[in-house]
């Protein structure tokens, strides 16, 4: 193994996570353009997010030309970093389809380099630290959240979570306080990605702490948790600009039980046992019963390594030194958590989803393999430190085919029927040198997960009408957002309470009914229209907004009404002869006012503590005065 571990130094395992990083992304940037569940969605918000960016609204709230083109509060409600990251590719002169495809790859090999540094904290060997980062990347679900649904967002949130872990164990391994800094910074990064991911991570990360200073790091421990309940609170409130505006005005919008995103019964979506390894991948969408039109499989690898770690424990829990280590602390710690989550995400945790609070708001319960996708690679590792331990026998030459069987029920058959030879003859390998192992376990994990091929057959052509207006040079005008239908993904998301019917597309903001004028000056925006008119007999303006409260208007500079509750009664103004100046704008409330308030003063903080931290590593160590 000496000369594996020659092989596997840190820049080199880079380099590898790097290549097969790639490898899994081909699909993105090359070959015929393939859609998903969410995908188009998205790159119409990105596409409405970065309109608005590049106007100077630093913080973006409105999406003008969705819903018909009287717009919405989307990026209100929205997490804003994955379109804050995709706008600089945009920037940069990227075209939509390409900037979103690029964020996607950068979930892939930055999840892939943020699971290396953190399992680096957790394995002694580089072997086991790499076959960690690749089987995070190729985990099954993983490939389903990229190529099937789309989900732009939460694909990003897998960078955060073994972040946030990496800096909480380096804080109480080497008491030093600029690595709470670092975790306060990436659970805002968290909070502003994915805010259901934030939800169900949270449980393990405060788990994760309290495990490892009561276990392993269990001095000044008052401290430490005061010092970690500081620092969390401070990544709340540097994300309170968008968190505490999407928490307190979801009111406003559809967002609630039976007219919003919870419309779905959460219980219609928990898993059957079976689908966990039913090899079968499909492209539809989340069905109530066990037939779903989406693949939740685990993977074959994942299946065994959770099982390889669970018999490992059970045979050897009574030995006395087998809790002295840290690794076998550590696997039972994520093992357990892996069967905690697989179990809530299936059938026999239902009577629980009526009980826990803010459950239901994870909306689909199969969402909880997110975890057990973070869980699983680490539980890979694990299996394979638990086979190099063994002394060689003739069933260690049958675990590969053991990993594959589930395969041979798959309807990629020319392909498992590949993956049994390939297994069969690393089996044969395996009798001669236990060095095989390792090679081997790459290759079952990025073979064993390549199902990421079959959803590129669901190509674009394939859906009637959509070629014509998505393909990976879409430049999205305005024309086409105000005639799209997707304006969410799913159930109509962050629609105003007050829209009763779907409106007819308008593509101008306002427009004259009747009367004469002229306009002397005009400025339209996305959070703004201003008109300097003439009147020269009675006449009505008809402005094709949707009211939010934010939308103000100012009459010859003084604040009047604008609100309507219908969509059929839209605002109208009539004007006598005379001068007038009109200025439509969409401003903060006092909750959003207060919410950016809180986030300057806590980058101010942070900053302050920053600078101190930075002038404390710039002073001369103390030496102690001889006696």
């Amino acid at each position: 193994m000496n000369m594996i571990s020659d092989y596997l130094k840190t820049k080199e395992s880079l380099l590898v996570i790097i290549f097969f990083a790639f490898f899994l992304a081909i699909p993105l940037f090359f070959g015929p353009l393939y859609t998903t569940d969410d995908r188009t969605g998205h790159t119409i918000r990105l596409a409405q997010f970065s309109k608005v960016l590049f106007e100077g609204n630093l913080i973006v709230r409105w999406a003008p030309d969705l819903l018909g083109g009287f717009g919405m509060p989307a990026f209100n409600y929205y997490p804003p970093l994955v379109s804050y990251i995709g706008s600089v590719f945009l920037f940069f002169g990227f075209n939509y389809i390409t900037a979103t495809n690029i964020v996607f790859f950068l979930s892939i090999i930055l999840s892939a380099i943020t699971m290396f540094f953190f399992s680096k904290t957790i394995f002694k060997t580089k072997e086991q630290v790499l076959l960690c980062s690749l089987a995070y990347i190729f985990i099954p679900y993983r490939i389903l959240d990229i190529y099937t649904r789309g989900a732009f967002a939460e694909c990003f949130a897998f960078v955060f979570f073994p972040l946030i872990l990496y800096f909480i164990t380096l804080y109480l391994k080497e008491n030093k306080f600029k690595y709470l800094v670092y975790f306060s910074l990436s659970y805002c990064g968290l909070i502003l990605t994915h805010l259901i991911s934030v939800l169900i991570f949270t449980p393990i990360m405060i788990a994760y702490f309290l495990y490892l200073l009561l276990i392993f790091y269990n001095k000044n421990t008052k401290k430490k948790i005061f010092n970690f309940l500081c620092m969390f609170v401070l990544g709340i409130l540097l994300s309170a600009f968008y968190l505490f505006p999407a928490m307190l005005e979801k009111n406003l919008v559809k967002i609630d039980d039976s007219d919003g995103i919870l419309q779905y019964k959460t219980e219609d979506h928990l898993l059957c046992p079976t689908q966990l390894i039913d090899p079968f991948w499909k492209f539809g969408y989340s069905k109530i019963g066990c037939n779903d039109g989406l693949s939740f499989q685990i993977g074959a690898i994942f299946s065994m390594a959770i099982i390889l770690c669970l018999l490992y424990w059970a045979y050897n829990h009574k030995k006395k030194d087998f809790l002295f280590k840290k690794q076998n602390k550590l696997m039972i710690f994520f093992l357990s958590l892996t069967i905690i989550y697989l179990f809530f995400a299936t059938y026999p945790s239902s009577f629980l989803w009526d009980i826990i609070p803010f459950i239901e708001y994870v909306q689909f319960p199969w969402r909880l393999l997110m975890m057990v996708s973070f869980c699983s690679p680490i539980l890979i590792s694990f299996s394979y430190f638990v086979l190099i331990k063994e002394k060689p026998r003739k069933w260690v030459a049958f675990i590969p085919l053991l990993f594959l069987i589930p395969y041979l029920f798959s309807d990629v058959f020319y392909f498992s029927l590949f993956l049994m030879v390939f297994a069969s003859i690393s089996s044969i390998l395996l009798c001669c040198k236990k060095k095989y192992l390792f090679y081997s376990f790459i290759c079952y994990i990025v073979l064993g997960s390549i199902f990421f091929t079959p959803p590129i057959q669901n190509i674009v052509s394939s859906v009637p009408g959509l070629e014509k207006e998505f393909n990976r040079s879409s430049s999205f005008e305005p024309e086409y957002l105000v005639s799209t239908i997707y304006t969410s993904t799913a159930g109509n998301e962050y629609i105003p309470k007050n829209i009763s019917i779907w409106p007819q597309p308008e593509s101008k903001r306002y427009k004259f009914i009747y009367g004469n004028y002229n306009i002397k000056n005009h400025i339209v925006k996305s959070n703004r229209i201003f008109l300097d008119l003439e009147v020269l007999n009675k006449t009505k303006i008809q402005y094709n907004i949707f009211y939010f409260p934010g939308w103000n208007l100012y009459i010859n500079n003084n604040k009047t009404n604008f609100s309507y509750f219908e969509l059929h009664k839209p605002h109208l103004i009539i004007f006598e002869k005379g001068n007038y100046t009109l200025d439509l704008k969409f401003e903060n409330t006092k909750i959003r006012n207060t919410s950016e308030k809180i986030t300057v003063y806590a980058i101010l903080i942070i900053t302050i503590i920053s600078l101190i931290l930075i002038a404390r590593s710039l002073l001369p160590p103390q030496v102690p005065p001889n006696p």
